[in-house]
C-alpha cells in the first residue's frame, strides 16, 4: 500500500480515506505483537538500524527550535516515521531470501509500470515537465521525474541480478527486457542526475560482473555514453552537457541549484545543530529545497545526522562487499551471491543520483538498505 500507491494508480481508490495508514498501522502492530509472543526484542539493532533511530530521534528533539515547527511536523508525519517505521520492520521480518526477492520483485514490478507509463507518455507527447519531460501521472514520490529516476536506477541492477539468478530463460530474458525498458524511462525523464546514476550503475555493473572484460567493456560503454550525449535527440545532447556546462540549460535550473548546494552547505557550516527538518526551504532560493540529499541532511538535522545518514549508506556496502570477497575466496557457490552484487550496486546508484534531489527521507533506499541486512542474515545463518 505504502510503496506500490495503488490509491494514486486507480481513480476510483482516490476518494478512499487513509488506504495506506490503516494497512501500515496494523502490519505494525502485528509485527510488535509477533515479536513480543516469539520472546524477542522489538527490534535488532544493526548499525542501519541504530542511524535512523538516531536521525528520527533527533529530528524530533530538533523540533522546537526549528525556524518553522509546522514545517518540522508536517515532514516528519508525512515523510520521516513512515519511513523509519517501515524500514525497522523490513530489516527485522526479510530474513529469507523467498521474502527478499518478493520485495525485489515488486520494486521490479513498480519500475516496469512508471516506464510503461513514460513511455506511453512520449508516444502520445504530454509532456507534463517544462513541456519537454515525461512526467507519469502517479503521484506523490513518483510525480517528479527526477525522483522517479532514482527508483529506476535502483532497481535496474536489482533486476540484473534477478535475471542472471534464474534458471529459466524466460525469466532471464523478461528481466532483461525489464532493464532496457527501465533504461529508456530514464532517458525520457530527463533527470541529470537520473543520468549520472545510470553511468555509475553501468560502471559498477561492468567491475561487478565483467570480470576478465572489464576494460574492453569500460571503453565500449565509455563510447556509448559519449556518442548518446552527443547525438541524443531534441534537447536530450544539451540537457546533459549542461551538467558541466550550466549555461547550456536554458531553464536556468541548472544554475539555480549549483546555487541552492552552495546555500546548502554554507548553512550547514553556521548551524551545527540543524536549522529543523524539513526548514531548508527557508533558505532556498525561491524557497526551494536544497535537491541534494546529502545538504538536505546536514542542513536541516545537522552534523551529528549527516554522519548518521552517511553511516547508513556506506555500512550495508562494506558489509555486503565483505561477504562477496568471502563467498569468492571460498569458491561458495550461494543463490544469493548475484543478489548481494545487485543490491551493491543499487544502492551505489542511489547515492550518485541522490546528489541532485531531496529523498533523503524518502522511500527509495530505504529498501535495498533493508535487503542488504536480510543478506547479512541469511548469510550468517548459512555459516558452520
Amino acid at each position: 500500500m505504502l510503496y506500490f500507491r495503488p490509491y494514486e494508480l486507480f481513480t476510483f481508490l482516490a476518494d478512499v480515506p487513509s488506504m495506506a495508514y490503516w494497512p501500515a498501522l496494523f502490519a505494525i502492530i502485528s509485527y510488535i505483537v509477533t515479536q513480543l509472543s516469539a520472546g524477542r526484542s522489538i527490534t535488532i539493532l544493526t548499525p542501519e538500524i541504530k542511524c535512523i533511530l538516531f536521525i528520527t530521534t533527533y529530528a524530533l528533539l530538533l523540533m522546537p527550535l526549528s525556524r518553522d515547527i509546522g514545517r518540522s511536523w508536517e515532514v516528519f508525519i508525512n515523510e520521516l516515521i513512515k519511513t523509519s517505521l517501515i524500514f525497522i520492520i523490513m530489516a527485522n521480518v526479510l530474513f529469507t531470501e523467498a521474502r527478499i526477492k518478493t520485495m525485489m520483485w515488486l520494486g521490479v514490478a513498480i519500475g516496469v509500470y512508471l516506464s510503461y507509463q513514460s513511455y506511453d507518455l512520449n508516444q502520445r507527447g504530454v509532456f507534463n515537465t517544462l513541456g519537454n519531460r515525461v512526467s507519469v501521472d502517479v503521484g506523490g514520490m513518483f510525480g517528479n521525474p527526477n525522483d522517479m529516476a532514482i527508483h529506476l536506477v535502483i532497481f535496474i541492477p536489482i533486476a540484473i541480478a534477478l535475471g542472471l539468478n534464474s534458471h529459466k530463460r524466460t525469466i532471464k530474458y523478461l528481466c532483461y527486457t525489464v532493464v532496457a525498458l527501465m533504461t529508456y524511462a530514464i532517458i525520457l525523464t530527463q533527470s541529470r542526475g537520473g543520468f549520472l546514476g545510470l553511468i555509475a550503475v553501468a560502471v559498477a555493473i561492468i567491475w561487478k560482473f565483467g570480470r576478465g572484460h572489464r576494460i574492453r567493456l569500460m571503453l565500449i560503454s565509455s563510447i556509448l555514453a559519449i556518442c548518446f550525449i552527443m547525438l541524443a535527440p531534441g534537447e536530450y545532447g544539451t540537457r546533459f552537457r549542461s551538467i558541466f556546462n550550466p549555461s547550456l540549460d536554458s531553464t536556468g535550473s541548472s544554475s539555480e541549484r549549483e546555487e541552492l548546494l552552495k546555500r546548502s552547505i554554507i548553512v550547514t557550516l553556521r548551524n551545527p545543530l540543524g536549522v529543523g527538518l524539513g526548514n531548508s526551504t527557508t533558505f532556498g532560493v525561491r524557497n526551494l529545497v536544497t535537491h541534494n540529499a546529502y545538504t538536505q541532511v546536514s542542513s536541516e538535522l545537522g552534523w551529528l545526522s549527516f554522519g548518521a545518514y552517511l553511516i547508513f549508506l556506506i555500512v550495508p556496502l562494506r558489509f555486503l562487499s565483505k561477504i562477496e570477497t568471502e563467498m569468492n575466496i571460498s569458491g561458495e557457490n550461494s543463490s544469493i551471491y548475484l543478489l548481494i552484487i545487485g543490491t551493491q550496486i543499487g544502492i551505489i546508484g542511489y547515492m550518485v543520483s541522490s546528489f541532485f534531489a531531496s529523498v533523503a527521507y524518502q522511500w527509495y533506499v530505504y529498501y535495498p538498505i533493508a535487503f542488504a541486512i536480510g543478506f547479512r542474515l541469511v548469510y550468517e545463518r548459512s555459516q558452520p
